[in-house]
């Protein structure tokens, strides 16, 4: 079992055995390591393209880390444009370029993928995407056809601002089998941060921020966007998420979905996270395929979950009213055995639940958290739509929240550290 170490100055060419010889990228390791080797980024470097880790064992398991000091490592899938040259104005304000050839563009020159979820300005989040150039009508609007990127703009895309990012479908790390990812920044993705079916996997204190947008590939229902801080597919086991920080996705910061094909999910812990500003916090989604699929011995317990709706992809996306901090998509597999304990839900857009259909699984067992929400805002987005006034009502009929804490939340200016800060005081720390 190896250690290797990758740093933005080091060289492929070297054994990458100590930080004086470092290999110089992940697209390097994903060619050379094994299952059971440790790989560590330097941090304050930025590394472009998708991480494969191989699986390794309970004694020897393959780790994703840092070495340094300063800023966490990020691993992107930005590619990036900052020549006037590489664009041609199609149309009046409708500016074209391709980021299939790597001439026009620097980051992630390892994927060939234009199917792009947003742009990344100044740093701001530019979300419109059309499906029509007779649709672009608006400052940084855009449209993928093909290889070729369009993109609405009022001048030289290029010339009016140095550097633009295009977040590229894919997924920052594709894990497997006994694997620890830690102390890594992730940022760039069209699709997930991280994302599979995988077992025995840990998370922890990992920032996954500007994630989401591109187009579903292979979904029947055309130009449905999506993506994910971190997705669980079918059939995984024995994860801890622990002490990351998701913010800015597209959908939903961690969601467990799928349709299982052996078990459904087991032995899943998510805790000590913060989740900002994506459109929902925590989903699961299921569909029934065996007598025996379910989620079993699950957890989300002790995170703080704010803003829940009120991110970068509410504007573009059509279906809004499913921006809650607790989503249940289709709920069909056997077992729903999910203890939420200890969070902090505070403030939503929308609701604090979403229910596709009617009523919530019994198993669903939320309780003991601490809800902070405006006057009028909705416990739940379906047909009996109880508001914050009405929670007797909701947890009569639902069951859930029975020993929760319900606090009216105030808006502030306060940063979202400090705000965070202020949150956990009042609630765990009195």
């Amino acid at each position: 079992m190896a250690v290797y170490y990758i740093s933005a100055a080091g060289c492929d060419r070297n054994d990458g055995l100590t930080p004086e010889t470092a290999w110089q990228t992940t697209d390097h390791a994903n060619r050379s390591i094994a299952g059971g080797d440790t790989v560590l980024l330097r941090r304050g470097d930025t590394f472009y393209g998708n991480v494969q880790l191989p699986a390794g064992t309970a004694e020897n398991p393959t780790v994703l880390g840092a070495y340094g000091e300063g800023e966490r490592p990020q691993i992107s899938l930005y590619k990036i444009t900052a020549s006037p040259d590489v664009w041609t104005e199609v149309r009046e304000n409708v500016w074209k370029t391709t980021l299939a050839d790597t001439a026009n563009y620097t980051g992630n020159i390892y994927s060939d993928d234009t199917n792009v979820g947003f742009l990344l300005i100044n740093g701001e989040i530019h979300g419109y995407r059309r499906f029509s150039q007779d649709r672009l009508a608006a400052q940084w609007e855009f449209l993928c056809e093909g290889k070729d990127i369009y993109v609405y703009s009022e001048g030289n895309p290029n010339e009016l601002v140095p550097e633009i990012r295009f977040s590229v479908n894919g997924r920052c790390i594709s894990p497997s089998e006994y694997n620890v990812i830690e102390n890594l920044g992730l940022c760039g993705s069209g699709g997930h941060g991280i994302a599979g079916t995988y077992a025995a996997v840990t998370i922890r204190n990992c920032d996954i921020h500007e994630i989401g947008g591109s187009e579903l590939p292979g979904y029947p229902t055309p130009n449905t966007r999506y993506g994910n801080g971190i997705e669980l597919w079918d059939d995984t086991h024995d994860i801890l998420v622990d002490g990351c920080r998701i913010v800015n996705c597209y959908d939903v910061a961690f969601t467990m979905q799928g349709e299982p094909k052996k078990c459904g999910w087991y032995r899943v812990t998510v805790k000590n996270c913060v989740m900002w500003g994506s459109h929902q916090s925590f989903e699961i989604w299921s569909k029934k395929t065996t007598e025996e699929d379910g989620m079993f011995d699950c957890a989300f317990t002790d995170n703080v979950c704010i803003g829940a709706g009120m991110g970068w992809s509410d504007g573009p996306r059509p279906n809004k009213p499913c921006g809650v901090h607790l989503l249940l998509y289709g709920t069909a597999c056997n077992t729903h055995d999910i203890k939420i304990r200890n969070n902090i839900f505070c403030d939503t857009k929308y609701a604090l639940y979403y229910k596709a259909g009617d009523e919530i699984p019994a198993a669903y067992d939320s309780d003991e958290n601490y809800i902070y929400l405006r006057p009028g805002t909705h416990l739940i987005n379906n047909k009996y739509a109880y508001t914050v006034e009405e929670k007797e009502a909701f947890i009569k009929r639902s069951g859930k929240e029975v020993n929760s804490v319900f606090r009216t939340f105030t808006p502030t200016d306060e940063t979202m550290d400090a705000l965070v800060k202020r949150l956990k005081k009042e609630c765990w720390e009195n």
